[in-house]
């Protein structure tokens, strides 16, 4: 909704940064926008447009969790939720087996996805580039590879996108579907699409060397470091901690 310049206040900052956390969006990505709305308003102060800023109270810096408080997804997680996820059970293979983001993922066109050659091509969408929109080669995981195989071959394939929500104008709903399917099955709020991505960013830095993991993941070794990268359990005796 549409809020007036004379009717913001520090409650109404504070409600819009609340509606995006409740929308399924990072904590990074939201301390990313009130930082951008928080610089405009400053300005706006500064050349008279606003009397203050009632912006400039809001968390604008999302806090790097520790390598081992990272949460990771396991695969009898991933194979639960998907028989049950519906709409979204294409977002969850493509975020756990490629690493998508999750609008990557819902907008992933089949023209863009090569099952002969195993490779899913991500291209800026709009051809606007920035630094989480480039064009990038990412690998298909077998796992992958078996299950678009199967998608394709069904009605799916009239579609131009693989998750088909795009299409019919629910491309937003991905995050939705989630819950749902996380409600049914008692899983909790850490088992996300950023999660999904999380795991296999650590499986693939783990396997192959940085720069090819870095290549597919679509950002640096030294953001991964920061942001994706954990140490799994089964790296540990006993394989918990």
């Amino acid at each position: 909704s549409h809020v007036r310049l004379a009717d913001l206040s520090r409650s109404v900052a504070s409600r819009w940064r609340e509606s995006m956390l409740d929308a399924g969006l990072a904590d990074a990505t939201v301390c990313k926008v009130c930082r951008t709305v928080k610089v405009c308003m400053k300005d706006a102060v500064a050349i008279g447009e606003a009397f203050d800023n009632p912006f400039d109270h809001l968390k604008v810096t999302a806090p790097v969790k520790d390598v081992n408080d990272r949460e990771l997804v396991d695969r009898e997680t991933v194979d639960a939720i998907m028989d049950v996820a519906g709409h979204a059970e294409p977002v969850i293979a493509l975020c756990y087996w490629a690493g998508l983001r999750t609008a990557e993922a819902v907008n992933l066109h089949w023209d863009d996805v090569d099952l002969d050659a195993g490779r899913i091509t991500i291209v800026p969408r709009e051809g606007i580039i920035t630094t989480k929109q480039r064009r990038r080669i990412v690998r298909v995981e077998p796992e992958l590879l078996e299950y678009l195989t199967r998608r394709k071959a069904t009605d799916f394939n009239r579609f131009d996108t693989v998750c088909a929500m795009a299409d019919v104008g629910r491309a937003g709903m991905a995050w939705d579907y989630l819950r749902k399917a996380r409600t049914l099955l008692r899983i909790g709020e850490e088992f996300t699409y950023q999660n999904l991505r999380r795991t296999r960013s650590t499986i693939w830095f783990s396997n192959f060397p940085s720069h090819v993991a870095a290549a597919w993941m679509g950002h640096s070794e030294d953001t991964a470091r920061k942001h994706y990268l954990s140490v799994p359990n089964d790296l540990y005796i006993g394989g918990a901690v």
